[in-house]
Order: structure tokens, then sequence, then C-alpha cells
């Protein structure tokens, strides 16, 4: 299989490395810091700094991304795209002042702008990256933080006037075959993107980082999902995968092969398996959750191809050393013509799952029954909201982070089987109807207690009218 991105594109600036590995600081504002001047490890970045591979970082723009092919490709990007009749636009101008680079108004239509810096590594692998922001004298609202092609990473932090904030998290970069694509991307970038009424960068430092590594496969309900902009959370697609990142820890790394139309047959035979057995290693752990395009065809069928499949990856994954777990099929909002009883269209894979984890002692997530018990409780219309408009099977970005929180909480219970190792600080905001029965349990008590839950009315993106 070719590669589609070939090396030598990347920047000879990103070659730069410790005697401990690669580590490279940036500095952002008009201002370079003393520290900055002369040294090969700090960088100082300006708004007009646009990214491009021969600079090696940058800033991600309209104009950028007109001006490559290959910055329109979601999976090796940050996974944003403007409106198409934003494309044209300069949504995003970055300026600058004492306390970083920053979109004056990071909202436009009541939808988020996002502000993307992109920045060229050496190696593909893992890395810890810090970083640092600034609000300066304007209170800043609902900055919430993406990694890689739309990875939650932080979520809502509202900051006082001069407050600063530094977050720590992991970020693997790996070869992808986007969507729509039969060759493999080589990727050896990161980008960070940060949305609120006034996002900022302060400082960023990406260095090496060694530790374990959570590969996810799956099909659409699990992949990272691209976003337009201005960006609204209720109308975007978002698997769980994409979100699971806000609950693992800084000890380990989320490389997410999941996409749109897979099933245990074609994630082998696109290629996309390849990329998990050339770099999986001792320590690490591969998730999957496939089932949903697998009951389109009947040699795939729960208890023959499909679980055939599923013992032969999970016998792989152990010969490399690594940790395999099953996730049962993400339940959809599905009911009678009448919306008065649930239709179980998953129920034969999610017993295939549970018969292969106890037949080959294989750690097993049920996002099946917990996801089916949510929208069970909350009843087709209030379950609707946590699922991308029209659609019944594929959540949106809140819906997302539901699902995922479910998993994290799961995790956490059997952690001594499933060592991964989830921030256990952050379930408690997870709202489980069967785990918690303390927790709400009313729609209007949900949206109380959680953090990050669906408007009533579903904001649809809308050309604006032309005055």
């Amino acid at each position: 299989m070719t590669t589609a991105i070939s090396s030598d594109i990347y920047a000879e600036h990103a070659a730069i490395e410790t005697g401990s590995g690669y580590r490279m600081t940036y500095n952002f504002g008009n201002t370079p810091s003393a520290d900055s001047l002369g040294s090969r490890h700090i960088t100082q970045v300006y708004p007009e700094d646009s990214f491009s591979y021969k600079k090696g970082y940058g800033f991600l723009t309209e104009e950028s991304r007109s001006s490559d092919s290959n910055l329109k490709i979601n999976e090796i990007n940050d996974g944003f795209q403007p409106q198409r009749w934003y494309s044209d636009s300069k949504l995003i101008s970055p300026q600058a002042d004492d306390n970083g680079v920053y979109l004056e108004n990071g909202i436009v239509d009541d939808g988020y702008i996002p502000i993307t810096f992109k920045a060229v590594v050496p190696h593909q692998g893992n890395y810890k990256v810090t970083l640092v922001l600034s609000a300066g004298d304007i209170p800043i609202k609902g900055i919430t933080i993406f990694s890689g092609r739309r990875r939650l990473e932080s979520l809502k932090g509202d900051y006082c006037p001069r407050e600063v904030r530094a977050y720590v998290f992991n970020v693997n970069v790996c070869d992808i075959i986007p969507q729509g694509h039969n060759e493999v991307y080589t990727d050896k970038t990161i980008d960070i993107t940060i949305i609120g009424s006034r996002p900022v960068f302060t400082t960023l430092t990406i260095e090496e980082f060694d530790t374990p590594t959570i590969y996810i496969t799956g099909d659409s309900t699990v992949a990272d999902c691209p976003a337009c902009y201005p960006y609204y959370p209720e109308s975007s697609y978002s698997g769980w995968g994409q979100f699971f990142t806000y609950y693992v820890s800084n000890l380990a790394a989320v490389s997410n092969h999941a996409h749109p139309g897979l099933n245990t047959e074609n994630f082998r035979t696109e290629g996309h398996y390849n990329i998990i057995k050339k770099n999986i290693k001792r320590g690490d752990y591969c998730i999957f959750q496939f089932g949903h395009n697998d009951a389109k065809f009947s040699h795939l069928a729960a208890d023959t191809g499909y679980t055939d499949n599923l013992r032969t990856f999970i016998d792989e994954v152990r010969s490399f050393g690594a940790t395999p777990i099953i996730v049962t099929p993400l339940a959809g909002n599905t009911w009678n013509s009448d919306k008065t009883a649930y239709d179980d269209t998953m129920l034969s894979y999610a017993d295939a799952c549970k018969k292969i984890s106890a037949e080959k002692h294989v750690p097993i997530i049920d996002l099946h029954q917990v996801s089916m018990d949510f929208i069970k409780r909350v009843g087709s219309s209030d379950a609707a909201r946590y699922f991308y408009p029209g659609d019944c099977m594929n959540t949106n970005d809140f819906g997302a982070y539901l699902m995922s929180g479910f998993i994290a909480k799961e995790i956490k219970r059997i952690h001594d089987i499933c060592p991964i190792p989830i921030r256990t600080s952050l379930c408690g905001k997870v709202y489980d109807p069967v785990m918690n029965l303390k927790r709400p349990m009313t729609m209007e008590e949900l949206m109380e207690s959680d953090d990050f839950v669906p408007p009533m009315h579903i904001h649809e993106a809308k050309e604006p009218q032309k005055k």
C-alpha cells in the first residue's frame, strides 16, 4: 500500500532534539521572551504565522487550508472545516497581546470559531503536551481544548481576568487511512485547538513521552468525526472514541482508527489494522467495537463471521503483548412506530461479544446495555438530543461525551482486569442510570447536574441572509 504523504514534506525544523528526545516550546505573542532569543528549543510564534509544512508550525486559517490540499483532509488535521458559505472568509484572524495569540471574537452566528495551532514533530509516537493559557484583562468563557482531529482534552473552562492555567495531556502521532481514501497517510504533526469566547494561546511545549497507547477500532459510532465552524456541538457528528481522551489520564495516549462503514472484515482488508499491528507493543491496549456494519452482511452474522473475526483479533493483539478489550455495540435510539416500545437492533451482536469475552477471558465493556438503559429511561424525544439530528444511531458531541463517560466509568469498575489509566476525578460527573441510582433520572435534573448537556432546541447551521 502506498503512502500518500512523503516524509520529506516535513520541515527540517522538526529534527531538533535534546539528548533525552525531542522537545520544543512555542511562545505566543508579539514580544519574544528572553529565553527564546538564540534558543533552538524555543520558537516565537506571531499571529501572522500560518501553518505550512516547510515552516513546520503555525495557525490553520481559511487561507492556509485553501493553499494546501493536505490541510483539507480532516484525519491528518484538526477535524474542523469552515461552513461552505464561510470558506472564502477570514473568520480565523489571530491577533496578539502580552498574553499570547488569540481570536478577538470566538463566537460567530452563536457558534464557536476554533483557533488551531499545528506543529510538525520528528517522529511518530506519543508526546506530552503542556499548554498554558492566560486570560489577560478580559474574562473568558467556555474554553474547550481539542487535540488532533477534534479529540476532547478539556471542557468548558471559565477564566477570571488575569487567570493563568496549565493543561497537560498526551497526544499520539500515527499513520492513518482517511475516510474516502485508500492510501496510508503519514502524519507527523500535532494539532491543538481551542474554542471559547476569546480563545488564546500563551505557551505550548511538546516533548516525546514513553507511555502506553490505547488503540481504538470500530465504526462511525466510535470514530473521530469532523465538524464545521461556526461549531455547534449538537449538530456535529462524533463517535465516543473522539471524546474518550477526556477521561484518559496523562499516563496513556489514544490512537483512534475507527471509521464510518467499517466492520470486522474490512477493518483488516482495507489496511487499517495493519497500521495498528505496525505500532502496537507490549503494555498497550486495543479496544474493539464493531457490529453495526457487520449486521449488513450475512457472512458477518453475530454467531459466525463476526465472532470468528473478533477471536482472531484477540489472539493477534495478545501475541504482541497487548491487552484486547471488547465493547458491545452502542444502542441506537430505535423504537417502534409509535415510540412506545424500544426496538433492540443490536442484541445478537452484544450477546456474541459477551460469549467471546467469557470464552477468551477478555475484558468487556457493555456499552450496549448502559446506553440502552439511558435511552429507555429518558425516552425517545430526549434521547434524540444526544444523537445527530435525524439520525437514530450516530451520536452528536453531547452523546459522544456521555457514552465515553459510561465507558470510562465501567473501566474504572473493572480496573483489576482492565488497568487503562482513567482520570477518576472526572468519573463522578458521568450520569450512570445503572450503576449509580442516586444520580438524577429526569432530563431536567440531568441538565442541572451535568456540565455538558444538549440544548432543548437544536441549532441548525444556515447561511446568513445577504444584506
